[in-house]
């Protein structure tokens, strides 16, 4: 609550320029005994209940779904990663000159896929350039998965941590969360019916 209080304090919920999303808090370095402190169902959830403002694992597939739902044409179910970590534009870089591929790795100077030289060059490992190649096509069970393209096969990070290999998928819910998006938007398209039907 002191943090969502300080974000509309200082205009930054509801700014166009700034999209808040909240996920659940993981333990891959063994902090915990469980693996998540939470679950993505149980933060929308709460998220819902509280009515804040900020979107959520399951608002963010209902987005896509809407999308899906919307197209008059193109390719609405187009998301192959799932995640920053394979991007080559979305970096963590920490006071140390180390560059990161997730905000779960920062500070964790073994994880990092590049740094920043005396010379002020970007020097990338092999593990960005690993990182790159990881997408629902390189993941066996992802090219089995109808909904593939809804997940982008899942945290890289928690896959690895799990199965010793990024090339393995990370569910971690996103079959729940799929569900609760689809009863949530058919729940507000009938909504949508009564208010224009005057019910």
């Amino acid at each position: 609550p002191n943090l969502l209080q300080r974000l509309e304090s200082e205009k930054i919920l509801g700014h166009p320029l700034v999209k808040p999303y909240a996920w659940v808090i993981h333990s891959h370095y063994n902090q915990t005994k469980d693996n998540a402190l939470l679950s993505p169902i149980e933060l929308a959830d709460y998220m819902e209940k509280k009515k804040v403002a900020i979107e959520t694992p399951v608002g963010r597939r209902e987005k896509r779904l809407r999308a899906v739902f919307d197209a008059a044409n193109g390719i609405p179910l187009k998301r192959t990663t799932f995640c920053m970590k394979c991007s080559d534009s979305s970096f963590v870089y920490d006071a140390y000159e180390n560059i990161y591929g997730c905000y779960e790795e920062a500070g964790h100077p073994e994880k990092r896929v590049g740094h920043v030289d005396e010379n002020g060059k970007v020097i990338f490992n092999e593990e960005y350039f690993t990182a790159l190649t990881r997408h629902v096509a390189s993941i066996e069970q992802c090219k089995k998965c109808s909904l593939a393209l809804t997940c982008g096969g899942g945290c890289p990070f928690s896959a690895k941590q799990k199965s010793g290999t990024i090339f393995s998928a990370d569910c971690d819910n996103h079959k729940e969360c799929l569900e609760k998006a689809v009863q949530n938007l058919f729940k507000n398209i009938d909504n949508a019916k009564k208010i224009l039907s005057g019910v």
